[in-house]
């Protein structure tokens, strides 16, 4: 089934490699990021700056904008894509071995143990629900439950992954290079420089991803895995509210 197997960089040709440029990708992937940075950083400016003065209204517009972003990002992407996958939807199989949804079962719970731990070890909010209304909560989760998983497993894996191939021969390269440039993509670059954390959490995430799709040659246990430690990070977030 060449959709998928074409993964592997021996399928590539001298005229692929041409369109399947990692530095296209990698600044597509990084224009779009710091698109959306600009428009978040413009935002807090009205605000302030203060976390204490993020009004309901902050949340009602940035999740709108979110999603509009999102949606764009994506389409950019599949456009993108459709020039190095014969058959995009190859991508989603959902007939891979036992073993790949065992793994997935078996990184989230790394992934839980660490969400709980450094919750533990740094309690706040990431999301700050307590200061969403009930109708900007849900969609905050819709957005960090349900849309980031699938588009951005799209974006990373399905789309940056593949391109990486090329530049990066080796399977345990790439997995790295990838968890790397997807943490980079969750640090505000602006807060980033004022001291914020490195998101070492983001990297192993990442890179469980990344080696589920190079094992699997399919979307579907990343995004399950995303979507099982996304959902994992909301719930608990959701239960300090309570």
């Amino acid at each position: 089934m060449p959709g998928y197997r074409s993964i592997m960089p021996v399928s590539l040709t001298s005229e692929e490699t041409n369109i399947l440029s990692f530095k296209r990708a990698f600044w597509t992937i990084f224009v779009f990021i710091l698109s959306i940075q600009i428009i978040d950083v413009l935002l807090l400016v009205k605000c302030g700056f203060e976390t204490e003065s993020l009004t309901n209204d902050y949340f009602t517009i940035l999740n709108f904008t979110s999603l509009s972003w999102y949606v764009l990002f994506l389409t950019v992407v599949l456009f993108e894509m459709r020039k190095i996958y014969p058959r995009i939807a190859e991508l989603f199989r959902i007939d891979v071995d036992i073993k790949h949804y065992l793994n997935v079962i078996k990184y989230f719970l790394l992934c839980a143990g660490a969400v709980v731990t450094l919750h533990y070890l740094e309690p706040g909010s990431e999301l700050h629900l307590k200061l969403q209304s009930i109708q900007n909560t849900i969609l905050t989760g819709l957005e960090v439950v349900l849309i980031a998983p699938i588009f951005e497993e799209i974006i990373f894996r399905g789309f940056l992954y593949k391109v990486m191939s090329h530049d990066f021969k080796r399977e345990k390269e790439r997995q790295i290079v990838n968890a790397m440039l997807f943490a980079a993509a969750h640090i505000f670059i602006f807060a980033f420089f004022l001291g914020a954390d490195i998101p070492y959490y983001i990297f192993i995430l990442g890179y469980f991803l990344a080696k589920l799709f190079e094992d699997s040659k399919s979307l579907i246990p990343s995004i399950l895995l995303h979507f099982m430690n996304n959902a994992f990070v909301f719930l608990i977030e959701l239960k300090a509210l309570i």
